[in-house]
């Protein structure tokens, strides 16, 4: 058993090991860029332009028409007490 453990291993890290690539080389530009992208006080300030902009939206929404609507069918065997709605 202690064997078959220590193939396991073996295995796992020679697999891990091949499939491992080569590190890709960034350029100041492209650090700069997705450092840029990620921070969190820019995602922030990103969510907080998003909301403001829905709210203008959301003031406009009474402007707009409205409608709304409900169907339903029924449908009952032939010679039975009972029935069943459904939308």
């Amino acid at each position: 058993m202690r064997k078959r453990q220590f193939l396991t291993v073996a295995l796992l890290a020679v697999a891990r090991h091949a499939s491992a690539q080569a590190p890709k080389r960034l350029t100041l530009a492209e650090a700069e860029q997705i450092a840029l992208r990620n921070h969190p006080r820019i995602g922030s300030a990103n969510l907080a332009a998003q909301a403001s902009k829905a709210a203008v939206t959301e003031a406009r929404s009474v402007l707009y028409p409205f409608l709304a609507g409900n169907f339903t069918t029924v449908g009952a065997e032939h010679n039975a007490t009972l029935s069943a709605g459904t939308i």
